[in-house]
């Protein structure tokens, strides 16, 4: 693609940059998304596994005129994506799901790399769910398969809400966090684990948290194209919680009715790299029932941050607010060593979100100053050296 560079380093390596862009583009891109061909990228494997090579910088600007049939070959390999992979994946998935349900591994079911390795983005889950719901219709005309194929296809739809409203709500988080990181610009645990409490709190059916799951649902319109309503139960006549309705895995999968919300849980903190205390999750393991309860009082001490927290900046960023502060204001034994451990940090940082301007502007004001000091606790004042 047109924007990546190649350059020949100090050391006599070659390196490559941006590739951000290296897959080609879906088309037609989504309109109501400004810049859409720029992020909503073809797999991996779908381009590998597809049988015309395909242009990165489709639908871009970077076209010159005449080379339409680049685009045209774009919007072939998209429509096959759409009108073959996707429905092929979509019923193969219900069958995947009824073998691991009756080989007993359905628990430990990766949907990510099972989705993934049909060529298929996440983003896609709300067009599988969709013909899952006209796969229920059609397989009723197959009475020998019909009994156990309807508990594998309810399966298979619970795993995908629960992918998608799991993904939500880590986004939920983590724009807390990225709000918390300006505002306290220090890397301590308490204000991002009161961040998260507050949401993870609100995954019970209480009426309360009414607010919370309208704007989970809307998240996941937005970002799968599939808003979540539940359906009316055949049986009761009722409407459940939308919470009961995401997390009704079948009896023959998941025994309990509250383990589906453990497995919702368990999710949230794989993708959020956050971590229940061992007390609490063997205390949930054994008593399912008590899910809502046990969580809608959890304390800080019950949850815990990873150190490494995937495509998130705040944890780099916000040491490097704290090296900053401890060199500038003489709080440390060796301000300039410390100086370069704060920039060292900023640079980690924007290496996970090249495009965070705090970040950058961190840097900026760090690059070509020096901060000598006397030894911590010698009472003289703080000298800022700027080079010329």
């Amino acid at each position: 693609c047109a924007d990546t560079e190649g350059h020949i380093g100090k050391d006599g390596r070659f390196y490559l940059l941006d590739l951000s862009r290296t897959f080609p583009p879906e088309s037609p891109p989504r309109r109501d998304v400004k810049g859409a061909y720029l992020f909503e990228l073809l797999r991996p494997e779908f381009v590998r596994s597809y049988s015309r090579s395909l242009c990165s910088d489709g639908f871009s600007a970077f076209l010159s005129p005449g080379q339409e049939e680049l685009n045209a070959r774009l919007a072939k390999a998209t429509e096959y994506l759409h009108d073959t992979i996707i429905p092929t994946f979509s019923e193969d998935l219900v069958r995947m799901v009824f073998d691991a349900v009756t080989q007993g591994s359905f628990l430990s079911f990766n949907l990510k790399a099972v989705i993934h390795s049909y060529g298929i983005n996440l983003r896609h889950m709300g067009i599988i769910l969709d013909h899952l719901d006209v796969f229920h219709a059609r397989w009723k005309t197959e009475p020998n398969k019909r009994y156990l194929m309807q508990f594998a296809l309810q399966d298979a739809r619970v795993l995908l809400m629960t992918e998608m409203v799991a993904r939500a709500i880590r986004n939920m988080i983590q724009e807390k966090w990225r709000a918390e990181v300006q505002k306290s610009k220090l890397p301590l645990n308490g204000p991002y684990l009161r961040s998260a409490i507050s949401i993870l709190r609100c995954i019970n059916s209480e009426p309360a948290t009414a607010g919370f799951w309208g704007q989970i649902s809307k998240s996941v319109e937005l970002k799968f194209g599939r808003y979540i309503t539940p359906e009316e139960d055949v049986v009761t006549g009722q409407t459940p919680h939308i919470l009961d309705y995401i997390t009704a895995y079948s009896s023959f999968s998941v025994p309990s009715k509250g383990q589906g919300k453990l497995i919702l849980f368990d999710r949230i903190m794989e993708l959020t790299g956050c971590k229940l205390s061992r007390h609490t999750r063997s205390f949930l393991e054994k008593h399912f029932d008590a899910f809502e309860m046990i969580i809608s009082k959890m304390h800080r001490k019950e949850l815990s941050i990873r150190e490494r927290v995937k495509d998130l900046n705040i944890v780099p960023q916000s040491g490097g607010y704290l090296l900053n502060y401890l060199a500038k204001r003489g709080l440390s034994y060796d301000p300039s060593y410390t100086l370069s451990r704060a920039r060292r940090s900023f640079e980690k940082a924007l290496a996970i979100d090249t495009g965070d301007i705090f970040t950058l502007r961190c840097i900026a004001q760090l690059e070509g100053a020096d901060i000598t000091h006397p030894p911590l606790g010698s009472g003289n004042a703080l000298v800022l050296l700027t080079r010329p």
